[in-house]
């Protein structure tokens, strides 16, 4: 156990399985004996090369239009303020790439969106100059890609991914090291070599792009106001009414970052790269059970709700005392497969005819009503006026002990 305990909490991280001959789990035992503490220790956290530092640094000094890609890099709470500092030293705007963490504040102003698993950002194109912090994924070269010309760094604990059997994105400078190590060494770096006029410049530049695309996603949320449907922009702006400084997100597929900000380091959890459906409402749970003062929610689409297992999560919530708010975006329907069919055949029978084989989750369940078998809180919505008290009202549930799910009824259109 101490050697799967070493292994897992040294970089790269990951699950570590351990089983034992039949044997020895068979075994008559009278007694154990644990020693304490271990004589096995993480391995010490791992700092970057100062060569590839000063080189990465004057790439993102010289470049006219740099940008910062990160989807994990907020892993370690650490990092996080780290990347601040080093976007504000050069001016840098930071997209965050199907994040699966909270990497820059989204309120702070050179924080310039996200893309989500299909999304294009113009900015990607513009840049001369490209910092990937713990991204494996960082663009879709069929959708978009940057210049031939733009400079690529890659940061991260295996910024190459070696062990992916198949990645090709271009690396002019890889920079082998723990962002929350390395970030600050480059920070001090790109101070040296940029102009404080250059770094205001570059901040005027990206602080409008900032502003402007608030505003942007702020006028969708505004229109599914007046929608007799409850929009997913308009639910997840709802939610970001409700969470606080205790509240935990967990987010399997449904909620928007656009709509709804963070700005805490370990405020928002999504979907890791490597898994499947059914993620969300387990690791809910477990970040309960690791943290019971905190408030955790979990939103789900309806079809993820029922790879979620969810009579046996409800019964460990209640079997466990680990209440969470399920919040569930019901649009009776496979959207991750429509989307794809669109993307695939954007011409086809499917789009043609409106008709997407095998997507249909009609009738849906009442959903709200399984949680109730748990002793839980469950409710039905279906008008965005009814959300954000419904939404209080699971979390007063859940703060007093009692799971609760809040199944909310959108429109079969994602946005």
């Amino acid at each position: 156990m101490d050697r799967a305990f070493e292994l897992m909490l040294s970089e790269p991280r990951g699950p570590v399985y351990v089983t034992l001959p039949r044997e020895v789990l068979a075994e008559r035992l009278s007694s154990i004996t644990i020693t304490s503490p271990p004589r096995r220790h993480m391995a010490s956290r791992a700092f970057p090369d100062p060569s590839s530092i000063d080189e990465a640094a004057q790439l993102l000094a010289r470049a006219r239009r740099p940008l910062i890609l990160a989807t994990g890099a907020g892993r370690d709470p650490v990092a996080v303020p780290a990347l601040v500092e080093l976007a504000e030293a050069g001016g840098i705007g930071v997209v965050e790439v199907d994040p699966t963490h909270v990497n820059m504040p989204s309120s702070h102003p050179l924080h310039v969106g996200y893309t989500q698993s299909s999304g294009v950002d113009p900015l990607l194109g513009e840049a001369d100059a490209i910092l990937v912090v713990e991204c494996d994924v960082p663009w879709y070269p069929q959708l978009a890609k940057p210049s031939p010309d733009a400079a690529t760094i890659h940061l991260g604990v295996d910024p190459l991914f070696a062990r992916y059997p198949m990645r090709s994105f271009p690396c002019d400078v890889p920079i082998l090291a723990e962002p929350a190590a390395a970030l600050p060494r480059l920070t001090e770096a790109v101070r040296r070599l940029v102009t404080p006029e250059t770094v205001a410049a570059r901040t005027a530049e990206v602080t409008r792009t900032h502003h402007a695309r608030r505003a942007a996603w702020a006028a969708i949320v505004e229109a599914q106001r007046g929608w007799k449907s409850i929009g997913f922009a308009a639910a997840a702006s709802a939610l970001g009414e409700v969470v606080d400084p205790s509240t935990v997100v967990v987010n399997e597929y449904p909620l928007d970052r656009r709509f709804i900000g963070f700005d805490r380091a370990g405020a928002f959890f999504g979907q890791p790269h490597a898994s499947g459906l059914g993620w969300g409402l387990p690791c809910a749970l477990g970040l309960k059970l690791g943290d019971p003062a905190k408030t955790v929610i979990a939103c789900l689409g309806d079809g993820a709700y029922l790879f979620n297992e969810p009579a046996a999560c409800h019964f460990v919530a209640r079997a466990q005392g680990a209440p969470v708010l399920t919040v569930i975006f019901n649009n009776a329907q496979w959207e991750a497969v429509r989307s794809s069919t669109l993307g695939v055949h954007p011409e086809g029978w499917a789009r043609g005819t409106a008709q997407f084989p095998l997507t249909s989750l009609s009738p849906s369940p009442r959903f709200e009503e399984i949680v109730k078998a748990f002793d839980g809180h469950g409710e039905r919505v279906e008008r965005l006026p009814d959300l954000v008290p419904a939404l209080r009202r699971g979390l007063e549930a859940v703060r007093a002990g009692q799971q609760a799910v809040v199944n909310v009824i959108c429109s079969r259109s994602a946005t």
